[in-house]
């Protein structure tokens, strides 16, 4: 789907469902390095909320290989805290993607 200076950010092709000013969408995320974890490769899901540009992410599977190859270093089922979008990273790039089409109120 793209590229930042941190990963290679893919989608689950036909994974976006909309519900009002929430997407939801199958991510996964190739990292450039290896995180502090050991984390190469990470599938999730992001919820982004258009109007107030946040998004939070949840159900991560974390591998420490390439392609969510190697062995599983987290598995982690629940939905975290909603977070403002940071310019420059994978998350911004997605966001403009899945809310190009929001035509709610202002924010």
């Amino acid at each position: 789907m793209g590229e930042t200076a941190l990963a290679t950010v893919y989608v689950q092709a036909g994974s976006l469902q909309r519900d009002g000013q929430i997407r939801r969408v199958i991510e996964m995320q190739s990292l450039k390095e290896k995180d502090s974890d050991g984390v190469l490769s990470r599938r999730y899901t992001a919820e982004y909320e258009c109007r107030h540009q946040m998004f939070r992410i949840g159900r991560i599977s974390s591998h420490a290989g390439p392609l969510l190859s190697g062995a599983q270093v987290f598995d982690v089922q629940e939905m975290g805290y909603w977070r403002k979008i940071v310019p420059g990273t994978p998350f911004a790039l997605l966001f403009g993607m899945v809310c190009a089409d929001y035509d709610g109120p202002p924010g």
